[in-house]
């Protein structure tokens, strides 16, 4: 079986795709700062080698590179606050060091790259239906980093076997978990405060379980090449408004803890857009989980004491995080 490089695979969804990739019967070089979890993976050690480094550094990224002949980019400074902290530091992340694993990537026999995008560089549009080829709106630097990478790799390195997806917000529990995350923060919020504070309401978000995430970087391992090769693929399952998403979330947790109250604020975050799937699942790809499961998943966590703390806890937030360690 090969070996594969997962960069930024201590992060939220990395800490969750690793351990399947190890039941698949891969080897697993992780490259990631590990400033959430210096555990993560310590008990997969025979079939996972962390490398504790940085994207921009040539030398790391040939270490995590050793024996690889595939590599699925997670790593990056993800979300908007996060990435307007230090936008400096953000695109030298984000594009600097993108490029430089390219450049690297070029000198190996890769047989596929899978590039992590967002779909949120759509930005906003009243389509019923933003397929891959809707025009990108990035409103904000974290969307215009991930605009320039798709960018980059089909002007400067359409050489490698690269596919390009396009998730859409992640909800469900990970060992390195968010809850600064759309569904995640609000089903937190009800579960700790029985109460959801929904910003806005009307702006329509697609969504993707966890769990779906991690089976579709699994897929993309497997399928032909071919049908994958240079395209893009958005990736969600469900386009939801705010206030449809709270509906959801107390329907799903109120049986279980009682009455939750829902409160409307203003909100300074004007994304809206509808993102479609169809060409994702023409490939044979169907998503198998939504967001209740994802909300009585994270249920089953905090009953389970697999999540301590509160909700603001910067173990748990990017952008807290990132300022209280100052990263550069």
């Amino acid at each position: 079986m090969s070996k594969i490089l997962v960069t930024g695979g201590g992060g939220y969804v990395g800490a969750r795709l690793v351990p399947e990739l190890v039941k698949e019967g891969y080897e697993v070089n992780v490259l990631d700062w590990f400033i959430y979890k210096s555990f993560l993976f310590d008990d997969l050690k025979k079939n996972v080698t962390k490398i504790k480094g940085d994207l921009r550094s040539e030398s790391d990224i040939e270490e995590s590179l050793e024996g690889v002949d595939k590599v699925i980019h997670l790593a990056c400074i993800s979300n908007d606050p996060s990435a307007e902290l230090n936008k400096d530091f953000t695109l030298d992340v984000n594009q600097n060091g993108f490029r430089t694993l390219l450049e690297i990537c070029r000198k190996i026999d890769l047989d596929r790259f899978i590039f992590a995008s967002s779909s949120s560089i759509y930005g906003i549009s009243d389509s019923l239906n933003v397929y891959e080829d809707h025009p990108r709106v990035p409103i904000s630097l974290y969307n215009i980093s991930k605009a320039w990478c798709e960018d980059l790799l089909f002007s400067e390195f359409k050489d490698l076997p690269f596919s390009i997806i396009r998730p859409a917000t992640i909800c469900g529990y990970s060992d390195r978990l968010r809850l600064d995350l759309a569904v995640n923060l609000l089903t937190s919020h009800a579960i700790q405060k029985k109460q959801i504070n929904i910003f806005g309401g009307d702006q329509h978000r697609p969504n993707l379980n966890i769990k779906d995430m991690v089976d579709l970087y699994l897929y993309f391992l497997k399928i032909d090449i071919n049908k994958v090769h240079h395209e893009i693929f958005n990736a969600s399952y469900g386009n939801l408004t705010i206030t449809e998403i709270a509906n959801s979330i107390s329907d799903a947790l109120e049986p279980k803890i009682g009455k939750i109250e829902m409160k409307w604020l203003e909100s300074d975050d004007p994304r809206s857009y509808r993102v479609n799937s169809d060409k994702l699942f023409s490939l044979g790809f169907k998503p198998k989980f939504n967001i209740e499961d994802a909300v009585i998943e994270l249920h089953e966590a905090f009953k389970e004491k697999k999540i301590l703390g509160d909700v603001s806890d910067p173990i748990f937030n990017n952008v807290q995080m990132m300022k209280n360690l100052e990263l550069k």
